[in-house]
């Protein structure tokens, strides 16, 4: 048997559309206000959001489980909370790093500058030497690194962090998506060196360069680039597993009373000793793991301390499958970051990652003042549902209206509350019963006799039902009601009267009437 479908009448379905309405209001306006503290997954990223092995979302749940005040920021201004410490994992993105500088970046140096860029020829990639023996950066690596850093990244990092301490990480790997789990890794290769002299730069309040002239190996004179300061430079170890490695706390330091245990790392990644570093941690060979970085002469002393990690595998998610590399890397946090606070607290900044939230416009109403905007939509969606229910009530129910339209409802209702204001209830009685009466007689087709009245009619019908008083007797009363107690007290006579009369119609109605 088939069934035909129809959909339910447009006054059912009204309030349900009103409260999707409501509901997608709010929910637009929440999401506008908590999005930039989303840490969704990303993908094969050195980010507090990553799940890859070369992500740091292990070290952001393990930080928040132990107690601490975990936070990710992707805002670029704005008004931001203070932390003990900020952590702040460098990649190669544009938000980074610029490929030309502004006009007002290119400034006269003098010629003993560390390092020339040719600006014509690049040299070809040699093949890497850190598949089997230990690894250092080179004229080559310094010739490839001919970014510019971001001005602005650069001054968040040395003069107005969120953090009473900064740590800046160094990355170390590049990977290529996995062919099933998209955020997951495969295929991992070290960063050439060229990436992490470019990032270095990041370190240093300005870096300048200017175009000079340039003479190659065959006398030819080509346009270059000059700049000064030169970036660090890195070592790496053979990245075949070695035994387990120990970091051994620098002389002089205060950070750190014992060494560190770290188990096997792969590849270790250092920095060369330089006037812009303070050794806090050195590998077994006394390499720098872990520094202070200095303000070289010249440069604007530091706002608060800034520390420089070049081995990211110390805190990202591949400690997690070593119980030793975890309590490692929560040690190091404890000694690096201020003390300032308690709760301890730590905010993982991803505008360094490419995840800055600044250049959409819901996000910028999210942000104070613009923030008025979704909460005065709030407020006025309140207030109107607030109006709403308070004036009109619940939805009128169009099935048990009058035949002849809401309005002529209200027209009787409005008319029965003036009766009732102005006492005249009692005078209607009469009228009452008489409506009362050519119901019941019409109910039993006694209409329209040729020589008997209505109330003898009623009166014979009386008599053939067998009712309890006959209507004469009920009418006789009706005229003499001067109260609403005796008004209400007939009506409930001349229902009883219609139920043994045999109405059926009244016996759908309810026992009691109201005056």
């Amino acid at each position: 048997m088939k069934r035909s479908f129809r959909l339910p009448p447009l006054n059912r379905m009204l309030p349900m559309i009103v409260g999707l309405l409501c509901v997608g209001l709010f929910a637009t306006a929440a999401l506008i206000l908590i999005s930039p503290s989303f840490d969704p997954d990303s993908p094969q990223s050195a980010d507090a959001g990553a799940i890859s092995p070369h992500g740091f979302k292990g070290l952001y749940k393990l930080l928040d489980a132990r107690g601490y005040r975990s936070d990710i920021n992707r805002r670029e201004t704005g008004p931001q909370k203070r932390y003990d410490l900020e952590i702040i994992t460098l990649e190669m993105v544009s938000d980074v790093l610029l490929s030309w500088p502004a006009d007002d970046d290119v400034t006269p140096i003098d010629e003993a500058a560390d390092e020339v860029i040719d600006n014509t020829v690049a040299p070809t990639e040699t093949a890497p030497a850190y598949e089997r023996n230990s690894s250092r950066s080179g004229p080559d690596d310094q010739l490839r690194a001919s970014k510019f850093p971001n001005d602005k990244k650069s001054e968040h990092i040395l003069y107005s962090s969120q953090g009473d301490v900064v740590l800046v990480v160094m990355p170390k790997w590049f990977a290529a998506p996995h062919r099933t789990r998209p955020r997951w890794s495969q295929n991992e290769e070290p960063q050439p060196y060229s990436n992490l002299i470019t990032l270095s730069r990041l370190l240093y309040q300005k870096v300048s360069a200017k175009e000079i002239a340039i003479t190659d190996d065959k006398n030819q004179k080509r346009t270059g680039f000059q700049f000064t300061p030169a970036g660090l430079a890195f070592l790496r170890s053979p990245t075949k597993l070695t035994r387990d490695i120990t970091l051994q706390p620098a002389v002089g330091q205060t950070l750190f009373a014992a060494p560190l245990k770290v188990g096997k790392i792969k590849g270790l990644q250092s920095v060369v000793a330089t006037p812009k570093l303070t050794p806090m941690l050195t590998g077994p060979k006394g390499e720098i793991v872990l520094a202070r970085v200095n303000a070289l002469p010249g440069e604007k002393p530091y706002t608060q301390p800034v520390y420089l990690l070049t081995d990211p595998d110390l805190l990202n998610n591949q400690i997690l499958g070593d119980p030793q590399k975890v309590v490692t890397a929560l040690t190091l946090i404890d000694a690096v970051r201020s003390k300032s606070s308690s709760p301890p607290s730590v905010v993982f900044n991803l505008t360094f990652n490419g995840h800055s939230v600044d250049k959409s416009l819901l996000h910028h109403i999210a942000t104070p003042p613009f923030i008025a905007v979704p909460l005065a939509f709030m407020v006025l969606g309140l207030g109107l549902m607030w109006a709403a229910f308070a004036r009109f009530g619940p939805a009128h129910d169009m099935v048990r209206a009058a035949p002849l339209g809401r309005g002529v409802s209200i027209l009787a209702d409005n008319a029965a509350r003036l009766l009732g204001k102005a006492g005249r209830e009692p005078k209607l009685a009469p009228l009452y019963a008489q409506m009362m009466r050519d119901a019941a007689l019409k109910a039993r087709g006694y209409m329209g006799h040729a020589t008997l009245s209505s109330d003898e009619l009623a009166d014979q019908l009386s008599e053939r039902t067998g009712t309890t008083e006959t209507y004469s007797t009920i009418a006789r009363d009706a005229a003499k009601v001067t109260t609403p107690a005796a008004l209400i007290s007939l009506c409930q006579r001349l229902h009883q009267w219609r139920l043994e009369t045999g109405d059926l119609k009244s016996r759908t109605t309810p026992p009691q009437t109201e005056s």
